[in-house]
């Protein structure tokens, strides 16, 4: 005779709210669950309701995510990494996680979710006082390198404008 289905209508676990029962698999009994962030995931009951390394959410505080994945797998990469983050920014594990519930695992300035934490994301910080200020991915920290540097940014806007006069060669290139 089969076990009876856990209720979990309504229950919250991190930023999940379960909504309904989804589906068993040959291993799993899976519930649809809505994220804070408006998402909705199929997330195992047991990934709910475990004690440790339980879903929190659907990905959308992908930092958090991907540094309890990192401590299951290797815990040395990230005692290293949060060791670095210590020595290069002074943040602590505490502000780190602060940092990435803030920026709600997405960049900034332009909104891009946080594919793979340990390569798209940057931590942005004045170069001169030291102050951390956010998380960006690397495009927007290259630019916002660039724009900070405010001399190299007139340069650009005067080489830009001087080039429109040139009568150069035109290269040819296809959009696509």
């Amino acid at each position: 005779m089969p076990r009876p289905r856990l209720d979990l209508t309504g229950q919250k676990f991190g930023k999940l709210t379960a909504i309904k029962f989804a589906y068993v698999n040959q291993r799993h009994v899976f519930w649809l669950c809505k994220c804070e962030c408006g998402k909705e995931t199929n997330v195992p009951v047991n990934a709910l309701r475990a004690k440790k390394w339980s879903t929190k959410s659907c990905g959308c505080a992908l930092g958090c995510y991907e540094h309890k994945k990192k401590i299951r797998k290797n815990p040395e990469s990230v005692i290293t990494f949060l060791t670095r983050i210590k020595s290069w920014y002074n943040i602590y594990p505490k502000d780190w996680t602060n940092l990435v519930l803030r920026s709600n695992g997405r960049c900034e300035l332009c909104s891009k979710q946080f594919v793979n934490a340990s390569y798209d994301l940057n931590i942005d910080h004045d170069h001169i006082t030291g102050k951390v200020r956010g998380l960006l991915c690397s495009k927007c920290n290259k630019n916002l390198f660039i724009v900070e540097d405010q001399i190299a940014c007139a340069k650009a806007i005067v080489y830009l404008e001087l080039s429109k006069n040139f009568d150069g060669p035109v290269v040819p290139f296809s959009l696509k």
